[in-house]
């Protein structure tokens, strides 16, 4: 239940369930009790429908075990898919680095990547501030020190 914010406010009262089909928010007159609206899964448009089964679906609360169990295996696939490009990475790597591709002497500047990364910093300006540290430990850093040159590459 959520009151009135204000003199012309209303109450709003929703009953949110693990079965998004039984999902329902009414909003009523603070003075009279009047439904004023009566929201339902059948008022939904086509995204929020999907939106809110996707939801129940992802936490494991549509289907009951067997929804939970579904989940449970792909996050194990997930974690195996990790640990062993992990074990993979590090059998195949060369001795004493990362093995990560030298940059080449000359790389072009690739347009669209930088005007991605650029819309980027703009919409989530910590991007832009993980970028600039990057960039700043790499090369005040990373690349005066022989020895990390060397492991990283």
């Amino acid at each position: 239940m959520t009151l009135p914010q204000d003199a012309e406010g209303a109450y709003t009262l929703s009953a949110p369930t693990d079965d998004p089909l039984r999902q329902a928010t009414l909003h009523v007159d603070q003075y009279i009790g009047q439904v004023l609206a009566d929201v339902r899964w059948q008022d939904y448009s086509l995204v929020p429908k999907a939106t809110e089964m996707g939801i129940a679906l992802h936490e494991g609360k549509y289907f009951g075990l067997a929804n939970q169990l579904l989940m449970l295996f792909a996050a194990l696939v997930v974690i195996l898919l990790a640990a062993s490009g992990t074990v993979v990475w590090w059998r195949r790597r060369p001795a004493k680095t990362l093995g990560a591709p030298a940059m080449p002497a000359n790389f072009p500047l690739w347009k669209g990547a930088v005007a991605i990364i650029f819309v980027m910093e703009l919409a989530f300006p910590f991007v832009g501030l993980s970028l600039v540290i990057v960039l700043l430990l790499d090369s005040l850093v990373l690349s005066r020190i022989p020895i990390l040159k060397i492991v990283l590459g």
